[in-house]
């Protein structure tokens, strides 16, 4: 009981935080981020399968694209 208390106080003050914060999977999908995130990029789209690169500007999607396919072959080499 008190760990999902504590889980909806951690997402309750990511939510309110006024620094852009996001989570994303292994697939580039963002599965948590908070409303900064989007008054910090102007996107409107708010949608919880949204992809990462709907974030960043079309000039800068291919670069970043590639350096989070280099982050996932790294991490993978951990485990």
């Amino acid at each position: 009981m008190i760990i999902k208390h504590l889980d909806r106080l951690n997402t309750q003050l990511l939510k309110e935080y006024s620094e852009g914060i996001f989570f994303i999977n292994c697939e580039g999908d963002i599965v948590f981020s908070n409303e900064a995130v989007f008054k910090l990029t102007g996107n409107e789209h708010k949608q919880k399968s949204q992809q990462l690169t709907a974030l960043i500007h079309k000039s800068k999607q291919q670069q970043a694209q590639e350096l989070f396919q280099r982050a996932l072959r790294r991490s993978k080499k951990l485990y």
